[in-house]
């Protein structure tokens, strides 16, 4: 028995129509589209509503499903409901056990009280067997502390995508700018580095307690380079400099007012700053590449470490996770000099 659906059942009495059915399905090489649904329609008559528009929809087994449960279709009101109604079901097998011996020896209709709690158990067994197709647990719904502990526990949350992690370090323009595929690259490194290190013997992962959190710290760093990159490189106009070269060579030879040198002073702290600009995009370019080399450099031992198991194999992954602890400090500091300059 499964248990009933009332999003996708047929409407009561609807008959299913072969000619419309294949007036309907998509020709061959056509998009497949899907149809609107009516909307179901009250059923009425001599101005009597006899069912109305919500219930008409839905077929016997439906109907019969909501009349056991006295029209709860929320499955914690149904566990509740039917915990609830065990308990009076065992208080009455109490009563008309009494009243049935009561009953034999001095009143003879209470012979009959018995009925009554057999009817209970009857619905009783009919709402389990229900909560049992729906997928529940019976033990758990009439012995669970509360009524909320016997139903299933929530999914566990999808773990995240490498583009939600990669998301959460840098904003979306980011990634689709001329650096994500930097950043994407060292994600992807060190994805792989945490996997390698992860099939590590417990001793051999003892002897290299700075291999991840270094990694994880040189992710960050080459999120936060390709981010000041993106925000720098707009700033940056090599024609201008350009332009700004060679009219300061024009003033320099036309300078006869202190207007002219007050000009010709402003152009020149134009092209120092332009230039400084440059150099910085330079810097944060040749440390956003040797980051990349460097995780690069670090998984390639790892997996020769891996498949090898040799010394002078786990040698090289020591040395190069130093290389990358140092290069990320130099970043650190690169990074640090640049915030107190924009502080400023």
């Amino acid at each position: 028995m499964r248990p009933v659906r009332y999003a996708t059942s047929r409407p009561r009495g609807a008959r299913a129509d072969s000619r419309a059915d294949a007036s309907a399905s998509p020709r061959r090489g056509t998009p497949a589209v899907e149809a609107p649904r009516a909307l179901p329609m009250a059923v009425r008559a001599g101005g009597v509503e006899l069912v109305p528009a919500h219930l008409a929809a839905l077929t016997d087994e439906q109907r019969a499903d909501l009349r056991l449960w006295s029209g709860r279709v929320h499955l914690l009101e149904r566990v509740k409901l039917l915990r609830g109604y065990v308990w009076l079901a065992l208080g009455m097998t109490a009563l008309g056990v009494t009243g049935f011996v009561v009953g034999v020896e001095e009143v003879p209709p209470l012979v009959l009280s018995p009925i009554v709690p057999a009817y209970m158990w009857v619905k009783s067994w009919k709402r389990g067997r229900s909560l049992r197709t729906a997928g529940l647990k019976l033990r758990r719904v009439l012995f669970m502390p509360r009524a909320k502990q016997a139903l299933p526990p929530p999914p566990p949350p999808p773990p995240p995508t490498l583009q939600d992690q990669l998301e959460a370090l840098v904003p979306r323009e980011v990634l689709d700018g001329p650096h994500g595929a930097a950043i994407r690259r060292a994600a992807e490194d060190r994805a792989a580095i945490l996997d390698s290190a992860a099939g590590l013997k417990e001793a051999d992962r003892a002897l290299l307690p700075d291999l991840v959190p270094t990694v994880e710290s040189l992710l960050g760093q080459v999120a936060q380079l390709a981010f000041s990159l993106h925000r720098l490189e707009p700033s940056i106009d090599l024609r201008q400099a350009e332009e700004l070269d060679a009219r300061i060579a024009t003033m320099e030879r036309d300078v006869v007012s202190l207007e002219d040198e007050r000009r010709l002073s402003l152009l020149r702290r134009q092209r120092d700053t332009l230039r400084a600009l440059a150099d910085r995009r330079v810097a944060l370019l040749r440390q956003l590449d040797n980051a990349g080399l460097a995780l690069g450099s670090l998984r390639l031992d790892l997996v020769k470490l891996r498949s090898s198991g040799l010394q002078s194999a786990f040698t090289d992954v020591s040395s190069a996770t130093q290389e990358v602890r140092a290069l990320s400090r130099d970043i650190d500091v690169m990074l640090a000099a640049a915030n107190e300059v924009r502080n400023l």
